[in-house]
Order: C-alpha cells, then structure tokens, then sequence
C-alpha cells in the first residue's frame, strides 16, 4: 500500500468514528434550541404574519408575537421538531 492510500484509510476509519458519535448524539437528542438553530427568530418580535391555521379572510387576524426558544423533538423516524408560537393574545 501506498503512502497516500495508508493517509486515505486513516483518514476514513477517523471519519467513521466521528460520524458513529454524531449519529449517536443526534438519536438521543430530545430538544433543540432555536437561539442555536435561527438566532433571528429568538431576537425579533412583532412579527406581521398571521399565526399559520389561524388565518380569517374576515375579522381580525392574530399575528406571531414570538416564538418559543425550546424546540422538541419528536421520537419518531423523521425526528420532526415541534415549534412553539406565540401570539399577540399572549396563547
């Protein structure tokens, strides 16, 4: 074997290992939080959008006031993320 395939198969068996451990991590992760994920989110209020399913073509609209900085994970195989949302009713 060659010096660089010797360097290559180093290189790979260390870049299992590592990705063993994140993989690892990322199965036992029960939550995320947003600050790490979207700082802009966790920083901003106020925002002009209505709260998504809460939209009334008539009558008043409640709009996002912020969101929650905890997101949970949920266990399942595709690991979605519940996001809270608050509104300007404070709910």
């Amino acid at each position: 074997m060659s010096g660089n395939a010797v360097c290559l198969s180093q290189a790979f068996e260390m870049f299992i290992s590592v990705y063993r451990k994140v993989k690892e991590s990322f199965e036992n992760l029960k939550k995320v939080y947003l600050k790490n994920v979207a700082p802009s989110l966790v920083s901003s209020h106020r925002y002009l959008s209505a709260i998504p399913g809460m939209y009334k073509v008539r009558g008043k609209n409640i709009k996002i006031s912020s969101f929650y900085n905890e997101l949970s994970v949920l266990q399942s195989k595709q690991r979605p993320r519940k996001l809270k949302i608050f509104g300007e009713d404070e709910k």
